[in-house]
C-alpha cells in the first residue's frame, strides 16, 4: 500500500481524536480533517494541525478560511461576539471558560465544546449578580472588579468620575470593561466628641 501511494504521489496522514487539520492544496482550502487516516497528495499540499487542548481557533489562515470557505468555517468553528454594551460569558461543557469583553470576539473549535454563552448588559454601573460574581471569581476569570463597603458605611459609586448611586455595606462586583469604577465609603457610625466650654 505504501509503495502504491509513493508511486501515485500520495501520502497518508493520521489525525488523532485530539487534533484537527486545515488542508490547503495549491494554496486553496480543500478541507478540515477530522480524526482518522487520510490520503493526501504529496505535492503542493499544506496541513495546519491544531490541538483541541487549546480550544481557541487561532490560525494564520483564519480570515481567509472564513472568507473563502464559509461552509468549512461554519462546520468546525464557534464564533462569539459581544456588542458595545455587553459581555458574553462562554462556558465549555458546563464550566466557565472565558469572558468576552464589549466589542470583542472569540472563535473556538466546535469539537472542543460543547459551548454555551450568557450575555450580560454592562451599561453604566452594571453590577454583577452575586452568584455569578462568585462563580467567575472561583473560576479565576478576569472581567470583574470587586469593591468593598465596610460595616457601618455606605459607598458612593462613581463611574468615570460621575456619582451614580449609593451602595450598602458588603462586597459589590462590577463588570471591568474599561470604565473607571470606584466606591468612596462614608462612615455613618455615631461618634462621641468632647466639646470644651
Amino acid at each position: 500500500m505504501q509503495l502504491l501511494d509513493d508511486l501515485l504521489g500520495y501520502q497518508r496522514l493520521t489525525i488523532p481524536e485530539t487534533d484537527r487539520a486545515i488542508v490547503l492544496h495549491k494554496g486553496r482550502f480543500t478541507s478540515i480533517l477530522s480524526p482518522g487516516e487520510h490520503r493526501l497528495p504529496k505535492r503542493d499540499m499544506v496541513t495546519d494541525v491544531h490541538s483541541l487542548a487549546r480550544p481557541q481557533f487561532t490560525s494564520g489562515y483564519e480570515a481567509a478560511l472564513f472568507r473563502e470557505r464559509p461552509d468549512l468555517a461554519a462546520a468546525h468553528r464557534t464564533e462569539v461576539r459581544a456588542g458595545a454594551d455587553e459581555v458574553v460569558i462562554v462556558s465549555r461543557d458546563g464550566r466557565l471558560h472565558e469572558v468576552v469583553r464589549p466589542e470583542a470576539r472569540a472563535v473556538y473549535w466546535t469539537d472542543a465544546g460543547p459551548w454555551a454563552t450568557e450575555t450580560h448588559s454592562v451599561t453604566d454601573g452594571a453590577e454583577v449578580p452575586d452568584v455569578l460574581g462568585l462563580r467567575l471569581q472561583r473560576a479565576g476569570l478576569t472581567g470583574v472588579v470587586a469593591l468593598e463597603v465596610p460595616e457601618g458605611h455606605v459607598g458612593f459609586l462613581t463611574v468615570d468620575g460621575v456619582q451614580t448611586r449609593t451602595l450598602p455595606n458588603g462586597t459589590h462586583r462590577f463588570w471591568a470593561t474599561g470604565r473607571k469604577i470606584a466606591v468612596k465609603p462614608v462612615d455613618l457610625r455615631w461618634r462621641t466628641r468632647d466639646v470644651t466650654g
